[in-house]
C-alpha cells in the first residue's frame, strides 16, 4: 500500500477536529464495520466523528457491533446562519418571530428610533465538519441525497477517499484505493498499524467483522495469504470471532428464515448467464413480520450458496408500494455495466435501485433481459 496516502491521511487526521465518515446507500457489512473501526480509532485520538449513511437501516446481523445503532441517515446542522444588529446607536427592546408560507419573520422592536438596513448584517457560518471520509464508495455521486443536498460542502471540505474497487474515480483529495485488497477493513487495519496507539478489542472485532463478511467467512476463492495472517493477528489482539462468527452465520432469526424460505421457493436460475433470481412481495414482508433490514442477508445467501451462479438478483414489492431490485456480483463482475437504465445507490458489486415497473412480474421481465443483454456485450468486448 502507499506510504505517502499514510502520511497525508495522518495529516489530515492531526489537523480535523469534527469528521464526518459516510459510505454509500447500500453499503456492505464491511464498509459499515471500516466506518464504525475508523470512528472508535478518532475517537481515541481525539477526535470527534460522526457517521451519516444515506437511508441507513441497521441490518440485524450486525446489531453485536457496538455503536452501529448512533450511525445517522439523515446530515444535520452543517452551517447556522447569524443576523447581527447594531446596538451602540438604538438598543432593542424585543425580539419575536413566527413562520408563514415557509418563510422566516423576524421582527425586532427598538427601544427608541429605527436601525438603517447597514446596521443589520447576515452571514453564515463555517462548515460543521472539517473532514470527510468516504469509504467503499465509486464517486461522490454515489452517497446519495446527503451529495445531491450538500453539493458545496462536498467540494469544499477535504476528503479521504478509502475504497478497494477498480471503477473508483478517485474523488478524494487523498486517495486510499488499492484494488488488489479483499476488504476495506484490511486497508484501514494497514493503516492503524502505523499509529503506535494498541489496537484492542473493540477495534479489533469490527476490523475482522469487515473481513469475515467481506470474504464469507473465508469461502471466497479469491482469499488470500495476506488477508490470513491479518486475520490472525486479528485475532490474537483479542477480536471476539466466535461472537461474530454466532451473529452472523449461526444466528439467523425466524423471521429471515421465514423471508429466505418465500425467496427460495421462487428461486429461479439461468445457467448459461449465471443469473439466479427471486422475488418477494409486500405480503411475504408482512406475513413474517420482516422489512427490508432484512434483504442483505437473503442477497448475500443468493449468491455465496449457489457457486455455480455469478450474478443475484432480488426484486422485492416494498411495504409502502413500489418495487425496487437488488444486483449483487461476484468479483470479477461490475454490476455497473449489467444495469444500465436506472438509477442506483451503489458498490461495485452490489446496485440497490427502483424501477418503473409496477409490480414484482413485469419487473422481473424488464431487470432479468436487461441483465442478459447487457451480459452479452460484456462478455464480448
Amino acid at each position: 500500500m502507499n506510504e505517502n496516502n499514510f502520511s497525508q491521511i495522518k495529516k489530515l487526521f492531526e489537523e480535523g477536529h469534527e469528521i464526518l465518515l459516510t459510505s454509500n446507500p447500500n453499503p456492505t457489512p464491511d464498509a459499515i464495520s471500516a466506518a464504525l473501526a475508523l470512528s472508535y480509532f478518532l475517537k481515541k485520538i481525539g477526535k470527534n466523528t460522526t457517521i451519516v449513511i444515506d437511508k441507513f437501516l441497521p441490518p440485524p446481523s450486525l446489531s453485536f457491533l457496538p455503536e452501529i445503532n448512533s450511525i445517522k441517515n439523515t446530515l444535520k446542522n452543517l452551517k447556522k446562519m447569524i443576523l447581527s444588529v447594531n446596538l451602540s446607536q438604538t438598543k432593542m427592546s424585543d425580539l419575536t418571530y413566527e413562520i408563514k408560507d415557509d418563510k422566516l419573520h423576524i421582527f425586532l422592536t427598538p427601544q427608541e428610533g429605527w436601525w438603517k438596513d447597514y446596521d443589520i448584517l447576515t452571514k453564515s457560518t463555517a462548515y460543521y465538519y472539517d473532514l470527510t471520509v468516504i469509504i467503499n464508495t465509486a464517486s461522490l455521486e454515489s452517497i446519495g441525497t446527503l451529495f445531491e443536498k450538500n453539493v458545496d460542502f462536498f467540494y469544499k471540505i477535504p476528503i479521504i477517499n478509502i475504497d478497494n474497487n477498480l471503477n473508483n474515480r478517485q474523488f478524494g483529495q487523498v486517495n486510499l484505493v488499492d484494488i488488489t485488497a479483499l476488504s476495506i477493513c484490511e486497508i484501514i487495519y494497514e493503516f492503524f498499524k502505523t499509529y503506535d496507539i494498541k489496537i484492542d478489542e473493540t477495534l479489533a472485532t469490527y476490523l475482522l467483522t469487515g473481513i469475515l463478511t467481506s470474504t464469507n467467512c473465508f469461502k471466497s476463492s479469491k482469499i488470500n495469504p495476506q488477508i490470513l495472517q491479518i486475520a490472525g493477528e486479528l485475532i490474537k489482539l483479542g477480536a471476539k470471532r466466535e461472537e461474530i462468527i454466532a451473529n452472523l452465520y449461526r444466528k439467523h432469526t425466524i423471521k429471515s428464515l421465514q423471508l429466505w424460505g418465500r425467496a427460495l421457493s421462487r428461486l429461479k436460475f439461468d445457467a448459461q448467464s449465471g443469473i439466479t433470481w427471486t422475488t418477494l412481495s409486500k405480503e411475504d414482508f408482512l406475513t413474517t413480520g420482516s422489512d427490508e433490514t432484512y434483504l442483505p442477508e437473503v442477497i448475500d445467501e443468493l449468491i455465496f450458496n449457489a457457486p455455480e451462479a455469478k450474478i443475484a438478483v432480488l426484486i422485492y414489492e416494498q411495504i409502502q408500494g413500489g418495487v425496487c431490485c437488488v444486483v449483487k456480483t461476484q468479483k470479477n463482475i461490475s454490476v455497473s455495466k449489467l444495469i444500465k437504465s436506472y438509477d442506483n445507490v451503489s458498490n461495485e458489486h452490489t446496485y440497490k435501485f427502483c424501477l418503473r415497473e409496477k409490480n414484482p412480474v413485469d419487473a422481473e421481465r424488464a431487470i432479468i433481459e436487461e441483465i442478459k443483454i447487457n451480459l452479452k456485450e460484456i462478455i464480448t468486448e
